[in-house]
């Protein structure tokens, strides 16, 4: 979807359940729904335009300047559907982590060799001359929350 067409009253968060990732934390999966479909996942386009790939140890780096006209137009649109979430979201006087829109300001998007989760896995392209916009889709699953703080969980998909 498109930053544009979220709608905050069709987010709804599911019971809390332990984080096996995160210790003494917990993971709140949340539903996405209107009258076209329900999605158990938040998919956005995040148009970045970049000019190469590093490849790190795990993941991929995608290389961007994140105060491009075209970049922090789409960051700024993050950082907003990002801080609706987490402003929705009950959190009895915790602190919200803005990670999503912190790391992409910062310039790091990082990525899966597979682009995300793909098999096989596979290097994306270097962007070619007349051809560096590239799409980006940034996945949201759910809030993570600790004793003292709270964040989106998500994953960025080349």
């Amino acid at each position: 979807m498109q930053f544009n067409q979220f709608q905050i009253e069709n987010l709804f968060f599911m019971d809390a359940v332990k984080n096996v990732i995160m210790k003494n934390g917990d993971f709140i999966k949340f539903l996405y729904s209107d009258s076209d479909c329900v999605m158990n996942s938040l998919y956005f386009d995040l148009p970045i335009e970049y000019t190469g790939v590093e490849k790190t140890f795990h993941k991929n780096k995608l290389v961007y300047d994140p105060y491009s006209t075209t970049n922090i137009t789409a960051i700024r649109e993050l950082y907003l559907v990002e801080k609706a979430i987490l402003d929705y979201y009950e959190h009895t006087g915790k602190k919200p982590v803005h990670k999503i829109s912190e790391s992409t300001f910062q310039g790091n998007i990082y990525f899966g060799p597979g682009g995300g989760g793909m098999s096989p896995p596979l290097v994306p392209p270097e962007p070619t001359t007349g051809d560096k916009k590239k799409r980006l889709i940034v996945k949201f699953s759910g809030i993570w929350e600790n004793a003292t703080e709270y964040g989106i969980t998500y994953k960025f998909i080349l």
